[in-house]
């Protein structure tokens, strides 16, 4: 069984300038402040690439848990897709570190 969720496009405010990123090392990070109240509820999500930032409010997160199918990939995407692309989708360039901070 896969996430069955209606798909949605969300866009920061203001919009980031179109462009391909630059060859070399990429710093990006993601912060979100979950609006609590219970599953499924919305917050803020801020994308940092390298020094440059935009944030978005999204209005609902996902209601429920993952089944065993859907994993949680890096640098690959084998299950449901996060964006509109082809499954199973594999990053050819290389990742140095990925690190959670949960708070």
């Amino acid at each position: 069984m896969v996430c069955q969720l209606a798909p949605f496009r969300q866009q920061a405010d203001p919009p980031p300038a179109v462009g391909l990123l630059a060859a070399g090392p990429v710093t990006v990070r993601l912060e979100f402040v979950y609006d609590g109240g219970g599953k499924g509820k919305g917050g803020v999500a801020e994308l940092f690439v390298n020094d440059r930032h935009r944030q978005a409010r999204l209005k609902a997160t996902v209601p429920h848990a993952f089944t065993a199918e859907e994993t949680l990939d890096i640098g690959e995407d084998t299950g449901t897709p996060s964006a509109y692309y082809q499954i199973p989708f594999a990053f050819n360039g290389r990742i140095n570190t990925v690190r959670f901070d949960l708070k």
